[in-house]
């Protein structure tokens, strides 16, 4: 059996323990990094499986952002948006990466972009 909300704990401002990253449970992660100017920079991710036709898969991460900005309610919220959406291009047989699709939308935003300034 999976554990699940093992971070009910951690809230924003509150300090957490030097080693990193914390797991939540379902892929969610709360990284803890020192800077160089020796503040604590904490942030989500979440860590899932691309298919890729290897016998495991190849691992992934996925930023959804700083604790200072997304508390753990919100960070849940958007991994079960995440995990709805896997398991629907699964049944669909289709793959499923939302690094590569946000890099994808990117990419094209940048194209339409670039179309737009050159007809002005």
């Amino acid at each position: 059996m999976t554990k699940r909300n093992l971070l009910d704990g951690v809230k924003r401002g509150e300090t957490t323990p030097e080693n990193s990253p914390y797991h939540d449970g379902q892929g969610l992660y709360l990284q803890v990094d020192e800077g160089t100017d020796g503040e604590r920079y904490r942030s989500w991710f979440f860590r899932y499986k691309l298919t890729d036709g290897s016998p495991w898969g190849t691992q992934k991460y996925k930023g959804l952002g700083s604790i200072e900005v997304i508390s753990l309610a919100a960070a849940r919220k958007l991994l079960k948006e995440l995990r709805m959406a896997q398991a629907l291009a699964k049944v669909r047989n289709q793959p499923w990466d939302p690094v590569g699709e946000s890099r994808k939308a990117n990419a094209e935003s940048k194209i339409s972009r670039s179309r737009t300034k050159r007809r002005r």
